[in-house]
């Protein structure tokens, strides 16, 4: 399946003015905002809806309160649409309407497909002084009071009680690849086109419901400091910062009263054809190679 990855995301929330404080505070824009909730965006034009929680809309939620409710993935083409449509249908419930198929995985997260919709994005390259090699501006300080603005949607991360149905939904059914795996205790998963590392982790938990998502950010800088702007605006760090082992990317999850945590990320391996996955166990050593708190296991 010709799967790019995450266009839009959809909360259902239940304290409307506090998830819009926060998102903003993250570094979100705002597109629009009614009595339904409102819309805001990445910087490469990822969409972040905030509904009520008991807006009839929603997909049912996984887990009870603020939580992920629907997640919105672009493809590549008409065939691959079509093709989702029909291998979906042949054991949960698919409704085609204005161009989306909408289903749902085995943990009950709401699943919509379309064709891609985003726009090519590129950020401008971080610059880093190195003995010998110069390339921030000459007499210029670096502009730490600067907001960080998230590039777009990096990973989602699904809690599961019966994590292998949930792999196998995601690998058997829409053709995702195992980029490397923690043994009895979940997988980081990538669609067959994408290059990064991953975009999905399915992680063995005893409900279902969300873990977090993570945003791009472009380098360990703007990691460092969206982490410790939103500390001083009163939100509590959940952990980092860091850096994982499996994926090697930078970390600072912020708890989040949208449900589950959000996280600044970077620096994710880039990856191919001939990437070999490995299968590791789930222990502090392999979750993050150094981080500011203690692991805590599944």
């Amino acid at each position: 399946m010709k799967i790019r990855g995450f266009e839009e995301i959809t909360y259902g929330v239940e304290n409307m003015a506090e998830c819009l404080r926060f998102c903003t505070d993250f570094g979100f824009e705002i597109v629009s905002q009614d009595e339904r909730g409102a819309t805001l965006k990445s910087l490469d034009g990822s969409l972040i809806n905030l509904r009520h929680i008991d807006d009839p809309d929603l997909p049912p939620a996984m887990e009870p309160g603020s939580t992920l409710r629907q997640v919105v993935l672009g493809v590549e083409d008409q065939e691959t649409l079509d093709l989702i449509a029909a291998e979906l249908a042949r054991d949960r419930e698919v409704t085609v309407a204005a161009g989306r198929v909408h289903s749902c995985d085995n943990a009950g997260l709401g699943l919509v497909f379309q064709i891609a919709r985003k726009g090519p994005y590129t950020p401008a390259l971080p610059q880093a002084n190195v003995p010998g090699h110069f390339q921030r501006p000459v007499n210029s300080r670096i502009p730490f009071e600067a907001s960080v603005r998230p590039i777009g949607i990096a990973h989602v991360v699904i809690n599961c009680a019966d994590e292998p149905s949930q792999r196998a939904f995601y690998t058997e059914r829409l053709g995702y690849i195992v980029s490397d795996s923690f043994k009895g205790a979940g997988a980081f998963l990538r669609t067959p086109i994408a290059r990064e590392h991953h975009s999905l982790f399915t992680v063995r938990r005893a409900a279902n419901g969300l873990n977090h998502v993570a945003f791009y950010v472009t380098d360990f800088h703007e990691v460092m400091l969206g982490g410790t702007a939103m500390q001083k605006k009163g939100w509590k760090s959940y952990w980092g910062p860091g850096r994982h082992k499996l994926g090697s990317n930078y970390f600072w999850y912020i708890r989040s009263p949208l449900g589950g945590n959000l996280e600044y990320t970077c620096d994710v391996d880039h990856v191919d054809e001939n990437w070999v996955p490995g299968e590791f166990d789930f222990s502090p050593e392999m979750t993050a190679i150094w981080s500011n708190r203690d692991f805590v296991s599944a």
